[in-house]
């Protein structure tokens, strides 16, 4: 490699630094959109969208796009400028933390702003079943954690809830109850049991953080983790004599 190319392949992986250092402070907001200006002063995202390019294709963190239109085909309205970015590992995410705050995640201590790594958590066993990566924000709507295109057809909104008030959730209702979208169903990932309520005359299932790889595996890619794992052939060990 060229002193050129080395010097160009270190930029990119300093300034890749600066942006995978800001997702905790990003995901601790209540918006957690990425927020360019935190990186630099009137920060455009194009002079940037190659240090994103760079992380997710690394495998260091995992951009979840906007979309304008929660109906099938997302990546069609996706807005590339608007997202939310997580470490493509939740252990990651929170060794970034404070050695306080990351003692008191891992003891379960409520003080801890727990959304932001269950969202992280669940971003990355969507991921890792094959799963394109959207959310859905808008302005009178609301937001949704994620939106996912299932293998069978059909958009799949999934929100994720860390508190007591895991019941409330205005957008999710909102989806359900817009009948030119389409949605007939829609998951709610809590810390709390198993569970089944209709709203809006549409099936909404409330389950556990623990099932996200198996509501992952339900995704446009039809591919769980586990599948492919079972798929993978090794050759046999030859033991020396």
């Amino acid at each position: 490699m060229s002193r050129r190319h080395r010097k160009i392949c270190g930029n990119a992986v300093a300034a890749g630094q600066g942006d995978f250092q800001e997702i905790p402070a990003q995901l601790s907001k209540e918006n957690k959109r990425f927020q360019l200006k935190a990186v630099a002063k009137e920060a455009k995202y194009n002079r940037f969208a190659n240090d994103f390019a760079w992380l997710t294709a690394a495998r260091a963190a995992l951009k979840v796009d906007n979309v304008s239109d929660p109906r099938p085909m997302l990546a069609r309205t996706a807005e590339v400028n608007r997202f939310k970015l997580y470490s493509s590992d939740v252990g990651m995410l929170v060794a970034q933390y404070p050695a306080q705050t990351a003692m008191s995640a891992l003891m379960g201590e409520r003080s801890v702003n727990f959304g932001a790594v269950y969202e992280n958590f669940v971003a990355q066993e969507l991921a890792a079943a094959g799963v394109e990566l959207y959310y859905y924000h808008h302005s009178k709507r609301g937001e949704v954690d994620f939106l996912m295109e299932k293998a069978t057809g059909g958009i799949l909104p999934i929100e994720v809830k860390s508190g007591k008030d895991y019941k409330l959730h205005t957008a999710l209702n909102t989806l359900l109850g817009t009948s030119e979208f389409g949605i007939s169903e829609a998951v709610v990932l809590t810390e709390a049991n198993v569970s089944l309520q209709t709203r809006c005359g549409k099936r909404l299932t409330y389950l556990p953080l623990y099932m996200a790889g198996f509501v992952a595996a339900e995704g446009s890619s039809g591919e769980s983790s586990v599948k492919l794992l079972n798929e993978i052939e090794l050759p046999p060990i030859v033991w020396p004599e």
